[in-house]
């Protein structure tokens, strides 16, 4: 073996499967990031409850704040998904 690794993994689409190959690097990459946003993110935290800011206002802009990254990464990569029919609404 050359030191790398390829994992494979079947999604269904329709009646077909989408194979997508992803190789290990790309995962401890993710692991790495993650742990590093998490790892600034408590000391952002401190500094902000030292300000005065109380845990649920604190957790209302969190969450306010994941919810718009979010609906940015997708608006920017997967605008379809954001669309929704007028069956889908619940009036």
């Amino acid at each position: 073996m050359n030191g790398t690794c390829r994992l494979r993994q079947q999604t269904v689409k329709g009646d077909t499967f989408a194979t997508m190959e992803r190789s290990a690097a790309l995962g401890y990459a993710m692991v790495a990031t993650a742990a590093s946003l998490f790892a600034v993110n408590a000391s952002v935290v401190k500094v902000i409850e030292h300000t005065g800011f109380d845990a649920q206002r604190l957790t209302e802009v969190r969450s306010t704040g994941a919810f718009a990254g979010l609906a940015l990464v997708v608006l920017a990569t997967r605008r379809h998904a954001l669309a929704i029919t007028r069956r889908q609404l619940a009036l």
